[in-house]
């Protein structure tokens, strides 16, 4: 093992990406006898290895360096740019989860941006709906669902409504193997049973048979008078936003 690093280290002298990128790795890990463990030197050899154009370099980076908004954000923003295959999905599921989860805006700017984390959550699922086991479609659904609270509360306004397109991705997301999603789709789902979306009529204060819409299965109508005014009033660009 000491030999094949002493190779690595010349092989990383003369700015070869993939040996940068495996010394990061083991100063990262730490070898017993041979490496000890190091994340300045880890970092540094990833700094170098991104910028001789590694992008899996560049996602490392920003994984590692997510205390550092800014560096973050530079270097997976590289990463969505450079990285090829599904590696790009790495990078812009970084960058979703750093604009949902920043804190308020630090010195540099940066801070938590829903329409930035969408963005880039959008890249990861249209890409791949089943990214991450579905996963990557849960972000998405928890994304759109917190943007529609911070907007409009617990009145969504028709045709710029995302809770349909929320629930959409969050079947996705159970599709693909995100057992935790059943539970989520139930909560979502329970939101709007009961009540006409259009007039806001209970079940209870009605004696017919409430109608679904067949489409987004979210809302709840208690005539097809509702139902259509509902569909004219925006339910429609709401309805069909889901299959985008």
């Amino acid at each position: 093992m000491k030999k094949a690093f002493e190779h690595y280290k010349l092989s990383a002298e003369q700015g070869h990406p993939p040996a940068l990128c495996y010394l990061a790795r083991l100063y990262g890990e730490g070898v017993p006898g041979v490496v000890k463990m190091s994340s300045a030197k880890a970092n540094a050899y990833l700094k170098q290895a991104a910028d001789l154009g590694s992008y899996g370099a560049m996602i490392n980076l920003a994984a590692t360096g997510r205390d550092d908004t800014k560096t973050a954000v530079t270097y997976a923003t590289l990463g969505h740019h450079y990285a090829t295959g599904k590696a790009v999905n790495n990078a812009n599921l970084l960058l979703g989860d750093i604009f949902q989860k920043a804190k308020q805006q630090d010195e540099n700017g940066f801070g938590p941006s829903l329409n930035l984390a969408t963005h880039y959550l959008g890249f990861v699922v249209k890409n791949d709906p089943t990214a991450f086991n579905g996963v990557a479609a849960s972000q998405y659904s928890r994304v759109l669902m917190e943007k529609s609270e911070n907007l409009f509360g617990d009145r969504c306004m028709s045709g710029l409504n995302e809770i349909p397109r929320a629930v959409y991705w969050m079947r996705k997301s159970l599709a693909a193997g995100n057992l935790d999603a059943k539970g989520v789709i139930s909560r979502m789902e329970s939101m709007e049973t009961g009540k006409c979306s259009a007039c806001g009529m209970t079940e209870e204060e009605s004696d017919k048979k409430f109608l679904r819409c067949g489409r987004c299965k979210i809302y709840w109508y208690c005539s097809k008078k509702c139902q259509l005014a509902s569909w004219e009033a925006g339910h429609k660009v709401d309805c069909k936003s889901t299959f985008c």
